[in-house]
């Protein structure tokens, strides 16, 4: 387990969202860093290193950032995370949570080939039937929907669909990832 504290400090408690972060490794392939978000704002880096400061190996950590207040109290955020060293071609897309209500908001975090893509990539937000909703923006890797949609109204409960295309892996070949979401009123 992986603990780091820090973060952002706040006047007193508020509800707190720490993104799905991703692990994007060092171009030499030894080590890597993964940035948590909190409430859509980086809190900390872990450097992929454990405590006698060497790279962890491959797999699945669960990390926790402990979130001071300012009136001396504290909340413990937990997130999962996938450290991998190879960049094998290929789309991530996780969204944290996957189940919203109304006034929330999803966080998303993708990666082409263990790295974010290019700020400005599009993320395409569609209803189950097929109705698009929404085209996010990717900034850094991550992009927050607020539950609205184009004209800037609320979506309505149901089953959402969220689409990552990366970059083609061939001719006629396009890499891309979907991931479902679920709102609630």
């Amino acid at each position: 387990m992986i603990v780091l504290c820090g973060g952002l400090l706040g006047p007193s408690p508020q509800p707190l969202d720490l993104s799905e972060p991703n692990f994007v490794p060092a171009p030499s392939g030894n080590g890597g860093a993964a940035t948590l978000f909190v409430n859509g704002q980086a809190a900390g880096v872990w450097d992929g290193k454990d405590g006698k400061g060497r790279s962890v190996p491959e797999g699945f950590y669960q990390v926790q950032l402990e979130q001071p207040f300012s009136d001396g109290t504290s909340a413990l955020l937990s997130a999962s995370l996938r450290v991998s060293y190879t960049k094998a071609p290929g789309v991530g897309l996780g969204a944290t949570p996957n189940l919203a209500y109304s006034g929330g908001s999803f966080q998303f975090t993708a990666s082409w080939a263990g790295a974010p893509p290019p700020d400005g990539t599009p993320l395409r937000v569609h209803a189950i039937t097929g109705e698009k909703v929404r085209v996010l923006s990717l900034a850094g890797g991550v992009a927050t929907w607020d539950l609205r949609n184009t004209a800037g109204r609320e979506v309505a409960s149901g089953v959402y669909l969220i689409r990552l295309e990366g970059p083609a892996s061939g001719p006629s070949r396009t890499l891309s990832k979907t991931v479902k979401v679920i709102v609630l009123r």
